[in-house]
């Protein structure tokens, strides 16, 4: 079921450039959405959104490549 998940995340977020099922759990504030798969999915989060910081829970963390001093990327172990 992961494989089938991914294939799709993947295939949305080249597709429209966003990531899936973005939604504002608090206005302005706070948003959730399927995990972003391509630089276009971040810059969208970003620069259409807002969005500063992004929090997963995936063991491999996602490409430094994708962020820049507008979006902070932070990991925890």
């Amino acid at each position: 079921m992961v494989k089938i998940g991914n294939l799709y995340r993947w295939i949305y977020g080249h597709l429209t450039g966003k990531p899936t099922n973005f939604y504002w759990v608090i206005k302005g504030k706070l948003a959730g959405s399927g995990l972003p798969t391509s630089l276009s999915e971040v810059r969208w989060s970003s620069k259409e959104k807002g969005i500063r910081s992004i929090v997963t829970i995936k063991e491999k963390p996602l490409s430094s490549d994708w962020f820049s001093d507008d979006i902070k990327i932070d990991y925890f172990t």
